[in-house]
């Protein structure tokens, strides 16, 4: 090619089926269809999935059983949350009271 002209164009065929692709990312990318090999990433394991409601910062101890036909008939709700908090990861913050104007600050690094 000259010097500042394209480059002419380059098929890649693949050597198994036979396809053509004009570039060799692609011809890579199709090769992985006739890979017979052991799996190159592992396969995930199964997470466990608990509601919104379950999540909190204490350790979960044994959940109560309630009867079967309760649990399937009870859709699941979002917990209340009082005025002025916010519920966040399945924990409900509740803002601070103001301190009054006439209290010192402390400083707790003397």
């Amino acid at each position: 090619h000259a010097a500042g002209g394209p480059r002419p164009e380059r098929l890649h065929t693949c050597k198994v089926c036979g396809e053509v692709y004009t570039s060799g990312v692609r011809l890579g990318g199709h090769m992985r269809k006739h890979y017979t090999g052991k799996p190159i990433v592992p396969r995930k394991r199964a997470r466990l999935l608990l509601p919104p409601d379950v999540l909190g910062l204490a350790i979960p101890g044994p959940a109560p059983q309630a009867p079967p036909a309760e649990v399937a008939a009870a859709p699941l709700q979002a917990p209340a949350v009082p005025a002025g908090c916010v519920r966040l990861f399945g924990v409900t913050i509740v803002p601070e009271a103001k301190k009054e104007e006439g209290e010192p600050c402390v400083d707790d690094k003397q």
